[in-house]
């Protein structure tokens, strides 16, 4: 057996790998500042509510050929999946509110710490258990999340840390969703599409009706204020969010920019909700990798030989997510006795001995019959 192997590979990896990639792309086109509605929170929640909403295309698709499917039975929601999917949506709201109302101005890489509170919800909510390989990978994570996150927040001032406290929260409210989310699918049948899209449509009803307030509001001079959240100046007001601002600066450029941004939100949306259909929560760390290490080479001015280490930690973080997602196995040091497809060939193994212990019992109840009955038909005839 070789030390490192790689592990059984599914060909709904193109999930996490697409989403990822389509959150790059977004996020590049907020984080340099490219699209104009880069200052606009709430149009951003609309756009992300939107986005998710166009779920109900492959929604539809999916109800069609399960309507064509004799085994297609009809199920109306619980009243307690009604309700998680409620506290999904709230904690999805909350995540990207504050996200765009804050965050995008400080140097973090908190997602690096995502494998943390996917574990400790996955732990608790779906009763997953981690393993010695995972236990291993994580901590190598953790570190070299920590060392990134040196570089990234050594010139933070004070007025900075509400930012990173805020950066915590909504890290641990996105692992949170993605958790009971899966929890959704496994347990109460929910599926992905419809799941992506009623979330989608409590986002951007929130959205609209917050748009429409903070529209009219006008915010006071308050310095502190300034430095948490983004604001709107629009006829030498400040807004939280103004429409009348953006559509005011609206070009062709931007229009197209728009279309670019909508649908790649669409893809990573939809697909990183495909993701935990098909796989664990945990691989959408997967998919923060990909689109989230523009945190660490554009956010900020940074040194050629800060680049270097970056890149190197990043690799590092890679690595050890394959080995922690079983893509790439380790098979030293006991590592390898609680991968996947070890413990199913242990529950195999175990079940095929029951079976040949019931057959085998069974023939010697069989022949113990057979041997009586024998007797019993010889001692008649020496009795005749």
């Amino acid at each position: 057996m070789t030390i490192i192997s790689c592990g059984q590979i599914k060909k709904y990896i193109f999930f996490p790998l697409f989403a990822g990639i389509s959150k790059f792309i977004s996020t590049t086109l907020l984080r340099k500042k490219i699209a104009k509605i880069y200052h606009h929170p709430l149009l951003l929640g609309i756009i992300a509510g939107l986005s998710m909403s166009f779920a109900f295309i492959p929604l539809i698709v999916t109800k069609i050929r399960m309507k064509s499917s004799k085994t297609y039975v009809k199920e109306k929601l619980k009243l307690k999946a009604i309700l998680l999917i409620i506290l999904c949506s709230f904690s999805d709201f909350t995540q990207k509110f504050l996200s765009f109302c804050f965050i995008n101005d400080v140097d973090k890489n908190i997602w690096m710490f995502n494998i943390i509170y996917f574990s400790i919800f996955s732990y608790f909510i779906l009763k997953t258990k981690l393993y010695n390989h995972q236990y291993f990978s994580s901590l190598i994570m953790i570190i070299a999340g920590i060392g990134i996150n040196i570089f990234a927040l050594r010139s933070m001032e004070d007025s900075q840390i509400y930012q990173l406290l805020i950066s915590i929260f909504i890290e641990a409210n996105y692992s949170f969703a993605f958790v009971l989310n899966k929890y959704l699918i496994e347990y109460y049948f929910c599926s992905a599409e419809e799941l992506c899209f009623y979330e989608g449509l409590f986002l951007l009803f929130l959205n609209i009706i917050l748009l429409a307030i903070f529209n009219n509001y006008i915010i006071t001079e308050d310095p502190k204020l300034f430095k948490i959240f983004k604001t709107v100046e629009y006829d030498g007001k400040k807004y939280l969010d103004n429409y009348k601002e953006y559509f005011s600066e609206i070009d062709p450029l931007e229009i197209f920019l728009f279309c670019v941004y909508f649908f790649n939100r669409f893809i990573f949306y939809y697909f990183s909700f495909m993701t935990i259909k098909y796989y664990s929560p945990s691989h959408i760390i997967l998919v923060l990798i990909i689109g989230e290490f523009i945190y660490v080479f554009l956010d900020r001015k940074i040194e050629p030989w800060e680049i270097v280490v970056n890149a190197f930690i990043l690799i590092i973080i890679f690595i050890m997510m394959l080995i922690y997602l079983e893509i790439i196995e380790l098979n030293f040091c006991g590592l390898e006795k609680n991968l996947k497809k070890n413990i199913d060939l242990r529950a195999k193994l175990r079940e095929e001995t029951e079976i040949f212990d019931d057959n085998d019992t069974q023939r010697y109840s069989n022949d113990s019959n057979l041997i009586y009955d024998n007797l019993e038909i010889s001692f008649q005839n020496n009795e005749n």
